[in-house]
């Protein structure tokens, strides 16, 4: 989902970073006398006859504190900093997406939450800024979206096109949260009521796409406020009827599943050859990563595989996907508080309208014309108003969002303003 910000000199294009985490072989797999399909490596994985790149893969060992730390922590800096950031988990039903993104097993989400607070605290103390966060969560269900925080049963919610904020959720609740224990109330309420059922692949398996959103407003004591967003997206897990012996609701879930993922599919696609059109209105998950895949935003994909050979298909599909998103460039921009920025910008207005009204007690002509200054005008009083007038004509609307007073001009004009009032 994105959000409308103000313009912003600081601008990161970078490519969209994806991490691969191999699950250990479950108990069936060991059961059927399965094989490992591929070789792992530190950055790269080789199935077959191909070698995939990555930035880094986990193998079936590694610790979630592991996992963490070497790929989502990396998005905090800039969250902070006023990014967009979006982390998902993207592969087959059973791999082991919800295990690593989710609360239960200490995942990605609760290790984000607990570093967000910690830092907002820290900020709070030692800068003197305010934070304030919000949490939204929803599910994408059958290709509808539900909110899983709502008070009450809802339903299916429409995604829009809003011209000051993007791509949005109408009628999406939004909770103030204070406290990781606060988020991690909510996440499990969420997790609660979001869609699972049991399939032939996966005891638990999620039948919907869920995306946690944490969104940051910073204010500081002093200078211009700025607002983020962290999507954690849990993606459901592409599957085939055959192997996960599908029927009824559950097949109908599955097509609707594996439609979306392939839209996605064909948005990663289109992004990394260049395509001029990229398909993100084609479903309701692709519109709403639209900021996240080739938009407004700092984006890690974690692609989970199972090691099994009896998943080559499957894993050869996630492989292909992921090194393909890698070549997704992003450009993330810092999103400036429109509000505070309009604000400073009226302030300035006011400036002129006073410097106008102190013009014309003293006899000279409006702004924007400086003359000589006239016999009945003091020589000193007429060279600060022309001061006053220069650094005003001088000063553009972009340079007002940079300064932090009260007064937007510059501080010798200031200076100048307050020895023309004493004359």
């Amino acid at each position: 989902m994105s959000t409308t910000q103000t313009a912003s000199a600081a601008t990161d294009a970078q490519g969209v970073k994806v991490y691969v985490r191999v699950r250990p072989m479950s108990a069936s797999e060991v059961e059927q006398g399965c094989d490992s399909a591929f070789a792992a490596e530190a950055a790269s994985i080789t199935l077959g006859p191909k070698t995939y790149a990555f930035d880094e893969v986990f193998n079936a060992t590694e610790s979630q504190d592991h996992v963490f730390t070497h790929s989502a922590a990396g998005l905090l800096d800039g969250f902070f900093e006023g990014y967009n950031t979006t982390v998902f988990a993207y592969g087959q039903t059973g791999s082991g997406k919800t295990y690593t993104m989710g609360v239960e097993h200490g995942g990605v989400i609760p290790h984000v939450v607990s570093d967000v607070f910690s830092r907002g605290k820290k900020l709070d103390t030692d800068k003197m800024t305010t934070v304030v966060l919000k949490m939204s969560y929803l599910e994408i269900f059958n290709e509808e979206v539900f909110d899983l925080l709502a008070s009450t049963p809802t339903t299916s919610l429409a995604v829009r096109d809003d011209l000051k904020r993007g791509i949005i959720v109408a009628g999406l609740s939004e909770h103030v949260v204070r406290s990781t224990d606060e988020v991690n109330q909510l996440l499990l309420q969420g997790a609660g009521r979001r869609a699972t059922a049991s399939t032939g692949m996966n005891d638990t398996s999620s039948r919907s796409h869920a995306i946690c959103t944490l969104s940051m407003h910073q204010q500081p004591a002093e200078g211009m406020a700025k607002f983020s967003k962290f999507h954690l997206v849990d993606l459901a897990g592409s599957e085939r009827a055959k192997r996960t012996l599908a029927t009824g609701d559950r097949f109908k879930e599955g097509v609707h599943i594996n439609q979306a993922l392939l839209t996605l599919g064909k948005v990663i696609t289109a992004l990394s050859d260049k395509k001029a059109f990229v398909p993100y209105r084609e479903s309701k998950l692709t519109r709403l990563l639209q900021d996240s895949l080739g938009g407004n935003s700092k984006t890690i994909m974690i692609a989970c595989v199972s090691p099994a050979d009896s998943n080559y298909d499957e894993t050869t599909s996630t492989l292909r996907y992921a090194e393909r998103t890698r070549c997704i460039q992003n450009k993330a921009v810092i999103n400036k508080d429109p509000g505070a920025c309009e604000i400073k910008y009226l302030r300035q207005q006011v400036e002129l309208l006073q410097l106008q009204l102190l013009q014309a007690k003293s006899g000279l002509p409006t702004m924007w014309q400086p003359p000589p200054p006239p016999a009945m005008t003091t020589t000193t009083t007429g060279s600060i108003i022309s001061s006053l007038n220069t650094s005003v004509s001088c000063t553009s609307k972009a340079d007002f969002t940079q300064d932090e007073g009260l007064l937007l001009l510059p501080q010798e004009a200031k200076d100048d303003q307050k020895k023309c009032m004493a004359q």
